[in-house]
């Protein structure tokens, strides 16, 4: 019975899950409806199946009290969760009795048989529920209003039930935006650590910690060593945490796009609800100057058009009509293309309609684009790349090395050990059994007598016996291993010194400074960096995607062109200047500035520019002028202030229009005085059909004669004597012309309009201004016959045409978004760079082509065939034919959001999986921009676009200009080298650290360098000039240079070379000074080198006064100048000496790393103030250290003589010539590579 029935089900079920293909529901109607049609029927003969063996007969509410209620509980659970009902399942089981369906997956629109048996599951109680649709609410866009309101299942009049509200916002939330959790800061603290190169210096900092802990070495201060460490890596870890704990406003300025209020149709009733507690279905009115709430269905017009502006979410230029009857053809149109629907967080420009809620929160288009923003990771920069792999080379650097160290130094761990004991003499009689051992190797060698042979064999012998074990017993091996084991444990001590010498400990720090001077650099460029390695990550642009709306141009229409007939009728046209919504510049023709003055027809068309029109402009706080209403409309209006105070008027209202804006008025003067004495009458709105608008005006003579200049709208048309007007009229050229019979001439003469001439205007139009220059062109035209406010068919929509007809021409104005001034020497300082320009817009193919050629993107005459694509054309390739599309892609048009993240990530493909493996920043200033912009190595926004885009850009520009991007890229290419120059300096003499410590153990020889030493010059006396070098100048030519490729290695084998070379010379140099004291020094030792050697084992030190291996030497010893070893031991001049060779070769490297690969002959050191300054007060610092009592004592070092100091300027000068020839090989090394062009 029940469990054959269940599994029966179950297995149904499934299969049809498998064969719908659909992971959620197979009761999802979506895709083919046939296919949904058959799984719904399907579903529905199992209901009635369940039904029928439950006994069921009625088709009214079941009640789950009676005695078929566990049947019923058991079967449904299983469909439910069949389905992957799971919330109704979890309902069933915890609500007992009485169940409700409510889970927006269970839809089955086209099956009314499967509706007709699901009710009886709704409810214990019979209770209508809120139906939910989704293929109504993803089809909305191709459904007619009706049938989205009967999917739906809401009358438009009365909106939803309470419970209907209640129940969709259980299944589909409250219409909030998804929201990324912030980091806490312990968080953030710890991240800063997850660094290869700060977990190396963490490991050092433990292991000298655990040294200075454990071991009696009887200095004054063993923890300064691992305390400086870790107070280094502690204030760059909060540096990093104050840097990002500010980076994520992004999904927090999203909610400035959300409304707080909604109109919702409720019970009958329009009222302000809570814009979060809107719900699918939901019935709601906006009107001008509302923010729409969710994405909606236009299911009602009240006026004649309904205008959003959507550029921050499409990036077009203009508003855009909705429509109600507008259907599209495809599932997956453009957003630009869905006429019918309103979205979330566009501002409705004119107009006031009604429409039904299709999606909230994060299923609206603006939701997906906070989801994209909170699943999106920040980028890597090049530089954090670069320095991760360097830090993973290193790690393998220093591990060998330690290694080497430590097993060269195996056959002296026992002698160490006993002599860190105080057993010398067991030690001086080990080290005899090896002299004695050499010697007896040495003698069989060279081939001496028997006797003499024989003598060393046995003395060898001998020494070897002691050496081994004095004292023959288990006791006396165990205290010898015990010795060897300290000795090891000296030797991997001396190996981490050499760490410690290996790790640059300051460069974390020194390069957080030099992109932090980097970032105040920038800011005086009107660039504001938020995230530190973005600085570097423009040094390595190699393209820049770039949004066209409010980048490349101003994002404010603009009159670009005007249009009219001359006497001889012909065309006359005039150019405007001017590229924002300010009302200054002038109009030239002909060569000649010219304003309605001029010409009788201009200053006509400046009236009907300023009157026919339902927008205007308003003055910021800052100055800043704006527009009030539709774009075009106020382009338009700053027309007619760019055409002046019209002619005809009164001197006296020419005279009060100036006095009124002097005394702080609008800053209009001529639309002020137009709309003062041509009062509105009356307005015919745009509709589609006509597409044209007029508004009906007074005549002059019927004025006030109140002379007080009011602004437009203020006169109103009960106030005047008379109701007659004059008709103005704008609209699409070819429909005004078709409705007119009369032309305007440029002087004030009217001329019939002949059929040849109309052709000729919209031909002429078609293709130089619409065509070519793709402006938006609108004619203007008056009705020459008065028109009386009264007439009946201006409250006639249907009757509009009619009244608009038998008008004179007056002329054509071409409206474009203009670009920006200085962006098109900016695009060609970018092609000499070798960067690479790519425009991506939501705005017409054609305007965007346009655009392109007028800021050199595309060349003036360039095929845009294979480099011009549009949105649809990219999404309908393949992942082949997109790879290879970016590669020469110039403009993409008509893109969505996710687009623009797509072309952004296929930019950034590596190239071993078939990507170009650029380095991408994205400029833009909307919402829509938002997700490239975050997933872009370096996002870009406008300082005036929106809080969004700013948000996820890690650089905004306060400037708007496209020309500070360049120059970012030029400050970022020269912070790179600059990096480089520090990042250069820093190894170089960390190599030179190494080889010298390195060489010392190599040798035999005592300790050359301190750890405290090391560490000393790592940190303060290397940070200095290290920091310095951030201030470097920008080396000439830096903008020649193609840009570096994302996976070029910050060390190459160059580089490396050039380290070595460096580093090499700098160990060298510096053991020779240490040399240079014991054997040469004519007021030192003068012992031999075989000698100096000794004073490391203990061993004879008296080669040359004793031969063979006659014991050893008395520590009473005495060499030149009174030294004896015990004196020698604890003297600390050598290991002074060679410290300051070491400080001075650093700085005269340091003085070199002014430029990488120009010669000192080009940029001298003192290009940088800064550097010689930080060399000079490091040298000085060095002098003090060593001449200061706490210094000497810390850093075991004495002051130096002048003849000591003169020898460490002769081992340290050689450097600067080692520097030269180096940059000559590198100069000639790039110009074979083409690096330079």
């Amino acid at each position: 019975g029940i469990p054959i029935c269940i599994f029966v089900v179950s297995v149904i079920v499934l299969c049809m899950k498998h064969a719908e293909n659909h992971f959620h529901n197979p009761l999802l109607v979506s895709g083919d409806s046939h296919n949904s049609q058959v799984i719904s029927s399907v579903c529905a003969l199992l209901v009635s199946g369940i039904a029928a063996w439950l006994g069921s007969s009625t088709v009214g509410s079941i009640s789950l009290s009676s005695a078929q209620s566990l049947k019923w509980k058991v079967a449904l659970c299983v469909l439910l969760v069949g389905t992957c009902h799971l919330p109704t399942a979890e309902a069933l089981v915890k609500n007992g009795d009485t169940i409700g369906l409510r889970s927006q997956r269970l839809n089955a629109p086209a099956s009314p048989l499967l509706r007709k048996m699901l009710r009886p599951m709704r409810g214990g109680v019979g209770s209508a529920v809120a139906p939910v649709n989704q293929r109504v609410f993803d089809q909305a866009h191709m459904l007619p209003a009706q049938e989205v309101l009967q999917g739906c299942q809401v009358d438009p009049n009365e909106g939803l039930t309470e419970e209907q509200v209640k129940l969709s916002r259980e299944a589909f939330g409250r219409n909030v935006l998804p929201t990324k959790p912030r980091v806490p800061l312990w968080k953030l603290f710890l991240q800063q650590f997850d660094d290869k190169m700060v977990k190396i210096l963490l490991v050092a900092a433990g292991i000298s910690a655990v040294f200075a802990a454990t071991e009696s070495s009887g200095k004054d201060h063993p923890f300064v060593e691992p305390a400086v460490i870790l107070a280094i890596l502690l204030l760059n870890a909060a540096m990093g945490v104050w840097q990002e704990s500010s980076a994520e406003a992004a999904i927090e300025a999203l909610s400035q796009f959300h409304p707080d209020q909604a109109k919702v149709v409720r019970g009958g009733r329009v009222v302000p609800v809570d814009a979060r507690e809107l719900v699918p279905g939901d019935i709601v009115e906006v009107a001008v100057g509302d923010r729409v709430p969710a994405d909606m269905r236009v299911i009602e017009i009240f006026s004649t058009a309904l205008k959003v502006e959507q550029a921050a979410l499409t990036g077009e230029s203009a508003s855009v009509s909705k429509l109600v009857n507008s259907l599209s053809e495809h599932v997956d149109a453009e957003i630009s293309t869905k006429e019918n629907i309103l979205f979330s967080a566009t501002d409705v420009v004119y107009g006031k309609g009604r429409g039904v809620v299709i999606r909230t929160g994060s299923a609206t288009e603006i939701g997906k684009i906070a989801k994209a923003l909170t699943e999106e990771d920040d980028t890597t920069s090049p530089l954090k790349e670069k320095l991760n792999k360097f830090g993973d080379l290193l790690t393998r650097i220093i591990t060998l090395i330690c290694i080497a160290c430590w097993t060269i130094n195996l056959p002296r761990f026992t002698r160490t050990g006993l002599l860190l004991s105080g057993e010398t003499s067991t030690a001086t009689a080990l080290a005899a059994a090896d002299a004695a051992a050499k010697a007896a190797a040495k003698a069989a060698a060279a081939g001496a007598g028997a006797a003499e042979a024989a003598a060393a064999k046995a003395a060898a012998d001998r020494a070897s016996k002691f050496g081994s074990s004095p004292v023959n017993s288990d006791a006396e091996a165990t205290r010898m291993w015990l010795k060897w084991a300290r000795g090891a444990l000296y030797y991997f001590k001396t190996s981490v010194v050499l760490a410690v010498a290996a790790i640059p400990e300051g460069l974390p720090a020194v390069v957080t400074t030099c992109l932090a001077l980097g970032t105040q650099r920038l800011a005086r460029r009107n660039a504001l960096v938020r995230h530190l390695p973005a600085v570097e990550t423009l040094g390595c642009t190699s393209v820049i995607c770039s949004d066209k709306t409010g980048t490349l141009t101003t994002g404010q229409m603009s009159v670009q062109k005007l249009l009219l007939l001359d006497n001889d009728l012909k065309f006359y046209e005039l150019d405007v200047e001017g590229t924002t919504y300010a009302p200054t510049g002038c109009i030239r023709g002909e060569g000649k500035t010219v304003t309605g003055k001029d010409h009788s027809a201009l200053n006509e068309l400046g009236k009907v520019a300023s009157l026919c029109n339902l927008s205007g402009l308003s003055r910021s706080a800052a100055g800043i002028w704006e527009r009030v209403g539709e774009s075009t409309e106020a382009a338009l209006k700053v027309l007619a202030e760019k055409i002046g105070v019209a002619s005809d008027l009164s001197p006296e209202a020419v005279a009060a229009a100036a006095e009124a804006n002097s005394a702080g008025g609008t800053g209009t003067p001529a639309n002020d005085a137009w709309a003062h004495h041509h009062p509105r009458l009356a307005a015919l709105e745009f509709n589609r059909e006509r597409k044209s608008m007029s508004v009906l005006v007074a005549s002059p003579t019927a004025q006030s004669q109140d002379n007080t200049v009011k602004p437009e709208g203020e006169g109103a048309a009960n106030a005047l004597p008379s109701e007659t007007g004059t008709l103005l009229v704008k609209g699409a050229t070819e429909m005004v012309l078709g409705r007119c019979s009369k032309a305007r001439l440029l002087d004030g003469t009217t001329v019939p309009l002949t059929a040849e001439l109309r052709q000729s205007i919209v031909q002429h139009v078609e293709d130089n201004y619409a065509g070519r220059e793709a402006l938006r062109c609108l004619a203007h035209a008056v009705l020459d016959k008065p028109l009386s406010s009264s007439d009946p068919r201006l409250a006639d929509p249907r009757q509009f045409e009619e009244v608009e007809s038998d008008l004179t021409f007056i002329g054509v104005t071409g409206i474009l978004d203009p670009p920006r001034d200085e962006v098109k020497a900016a695009v060609v300082k970018c092609k000499r760079a070798g960067i690479r320009v790519i425009v991506i817009t939501g705005d017409n193919p054609r305007t965007a082509e346009t655009i392109c050629r007028r800021i050199g993107v595309l060349d003036p005459y360039e095929d845009a065939v294979g480099k011009s694509f549009t949105g649809r054309e990219f999404n309908a390739m393949n992942p082949q034919q997109k790879r290879k599309a970016i590669r020469a892609a110039k403009l993409f048009s008509r893109t969505e959001p996710m687009h623009k993240r797509e072309i952004v990530g296929l930019l950034q493909e590596a190239e071993s999986l078939g990507g170009p493996g650029e380095t991408a920043a994205m400029t833009g200033d909307g919402v829509n921009d938002a997700p490239a912009l975050k997933a872009a190595d370096i996002g870009v926004a406008m300082g005036s676009g929106t809080s969004v885009a700013q948000g996820a850009a890690k650089m905004v520009l306060a400037d708007d200009n496209f020309n500070t991007i360049v120059d970012a890229v030029e400050e970022g290419r020269a912070i790179y080298a600059n990096t480089k120059s520090f990042i250069r300096y820093l190894i170089s003499s960390n190599i030179g650290e190494v080889a010298c410590v390195f060489l010392g153990i190599l040798l035999g020889l005592p300790e050359v360098l301190s750890p405290v030493s090391l560490l000393w010059v790592n940190l303060v006396t290397d940070g200095l000039p290290a920091t310095a070098l951030s201030f470097n100048p920008t080396e000439p030519g830096v903008m020649d240079r193609l840009p570096r490729r994302r996976s070029e290695p910050l060390v190459d084998g160059w580089m490396l070379m050039r380290y070595l070379i460096i580093g090499g010379y700098v160990g060298i140099a510096t053991v020779m000074s240490f040399v240079w004291w014991f054997c040469f020094n004519r007021y030192g030792p003068l012992m031999t080198f075989g000698q100096l050697r000794g004073l490391v084992d203990g061993e004879a030190l008296s080669h040359g006064h004793q031969s063979g291996a006659a014991g050893a030497a008395s520590t009473a010893q005495s060499f030149a100048n009174g030294y004896t070893v015990q004196s020698l031991l604890h003297d600390r001049s050598p290991s002074t000496m060679a410290l300051s060779t070491l400080v001075t070769i650093e700085m005269l490297v340091a003085l070199a790393s002014v430029a990488e690969t120009s010669s000192l002959a080009t940029v001298p050191p003192w290009r940088n103030a800064w550097l010689l300054t930080a060399v000079a007060a490091s040298l000085i610092q060095h002098v003090l250290v060593i001449s200061w009592k706490a210094g000497q004592m810390i850093f075991e070092v004495k002051a130096l003589t002048s003849y000591e100091w003169s020898r460490v300027a002769l081992f340290a000068f050689p450097i600067i010539i080692v520097e030269e020839l180096v940059k000559f090989a590198s100069r000639r090394r790039n110009i074979a590579l083409g690096r330079i062009h």
